[in-house]
């Protein structure tokens, strides 16, 4: 049962009625097993895991399963303006703390981010200053972390 999709979108929607109008047209849908264990699945951009009894979410990137670089952000030298192209950045940010339980995932993938757009020509001073941006205005998001400013830069 914990293997089912199903399973994983119910808890994750909270709700059972949530779930009704997509088990109406189920008997369309074909259901292929890519997850290789009872205790982990991949849906949409997030990595479930039951570990300890708890449902623990991470951020599940399919780029990152290539062999080759996939171009997901602007360059600085194209017609999209710089304070656009680093508003990317705190999306993404943002996109990862409402995602992540554990701060470790939270690093890694803003460490992931930071390095893709460092060759795209982004400036790290720039970056590290609207992290802190992000850090200011997203206080909720960041609070499960019980971090500082400080120990998240580095």
């Amino acid at each position: 049962m914990l293997s089912s999709p199903l399973y994983f979108l119910a808890v994750w929607g909270g709700c059972v009625c949530w779930m009704w109008p997509f088990l109406i047209c189920i008997s369309h849908i074909f259901f292929n097993k890519a997850n290789t264990s009872d205790k982990q699945a991949n849906f949409l951009d997030l990595n479930l895991s039951i570990v300890n009894g708890y449902v623990t979410t991470k951020i599940y990137e399919k780029r990152d399963d290539f062999n080759f670089n996939i171009v997901n952000f602007p360059f600085l030298d194209g017609d999209v303006p710089r304070a656009t192209s680093y508003g990317v950045y705190i999306s993404q940010l943002v996109r990862f703390s409402r995602a992540c339980n554990d701060v470790n995932d939270f690093n890694e993938r803003n460490l992931c981010i930071t390095e893709k757009l460092l060759k795209q020509g982004y400036r790290y001073h720039k970056l590290r200053k609207t992290f802190c941006k992000f850090y200011r205005r997203y206080p909720d998001l960041i609070q499960k972390y019980r971090c500082s400013l400080k120990s998240l830069l580095q």
